[in-house]
C-alpha cells in the first residue's frame, strides 16, 4: 500500500466516526437536560429557603437548617447525575483526538507536491491539508466544549444566579448553528462514500 493510499484509508477512518460523533454529543447533551433543569430547580429552591425569616412558626431555624440539607443533598444528586455524561462525551473526544492523530501522523514524512487527488483535491473531495485544517477545527470545537462544561461544573456557585447562568449555557452546546461541524460532516459523506482517490 502506497503511502497516499493509506493516508486515504485513514482519512476515510476519520471521516467514519464524525457523524456518530456528533450524534453523541446531541444524544449527550439531551440527556443532560433532565438533571440540568432539575439542578437548576434545586438551586432557586435553596435560594427561597436561604432567604426566608420567619418569625410566627416555631423552630424554624432548625427546619430551615433540615431543609437545607435535604435541597443541597438533591443538588450533590443532580452534579453527580451529570459526572458519567461528561465523561461520555469525554471519551468520545478522546476517541476523535486519536482517530486525527493517526492522520496527521501519516502526513508528516509525506511529499506534499506530488500530483495526487489525496493532495490536491478533486471534485469530490477537498485538498488534503483542508481537510486536516477542517479536521482540526471540528476537533476544537468540540474540545473547547467540553472543557468549558467541565471547568463550569467543577467552580459552580449553587447559590450564586450569575455562577448557575453560566453553568446552564455551558451545557448547552449549540451544534444545529455550527458551520465548522457541518462543513465537515458535509464532506464526509463523500469521502466515505468514494472507493480510492488517487
Amino acid at each position: 500500500m502506497s503511502d497516499l493510499e493509506d493516508i486515504q484509508k485513514k482519512l476515510v477512518n476519520f471521516c467514519q466516526i464524525l457523524p456518530q460523533h456528533v450524534q453523541t454529543w446531541k444524544d449527550t447533551l439531551v440527556a443532560m437536560q433532565d438533571p440540568l433543569r432539575a439542578l437548576c430547580n434545586f438551586c432557586e429552591q435553596l435560594h427561597s429557603v436561604e432567604e426566608a425569616h420567619i418569625t410566627y412558626i416555631e423552630n424554624f431555624e432548625i427546619i430551615q437548617r433540615d431543609l437545607q440539607v435535604k435541597i443541597l443533598g438533591h443538588i450533590e444528586e443532580e452534579l453527580e447525575a451529570l459526572k458519567p455524561q461528561i465523561e461520555r462525551l469525554n471519551k468520545y473526544n478522546h476517541d476523535l483526538k486519536n482517530k486525527l492523530t493517526t492522520l496527521e501522523r501519516a502526513t508528516i514524512d509525506l511529499d506534499w507536491d506530488l500530483k495526487s487527488s489525496v493532495l490536491q483535491g478533486s471534485p469530490i473531495q477537498p485538498p488534503l491539508d483542508k481537510l486536516l485544517q477542517m479536521a482540526y477545527e471540528f476537533w476544537i470545537f468540540f474540545s473547547e466544549a467540553l472543557k468549558n462544561m467541565n471547568n463550569n461544573l467543577k467552580t459552580v456557585n449553587v447559590r450564586d444566579e450569575k455562577s448557575m447562568d453560566k453553568c446552564q449555557k455551558a451545557l448547552k452546546v449549540d451544534l444545529a448553528d455550527n458551520n465548522k461541524v457541518y462543513a465537515l460532516l458535509a464532506i464526509t459523506q463523500y469521502i466515505i462514500n468514494e472507493k480510492a482517490v488517487m
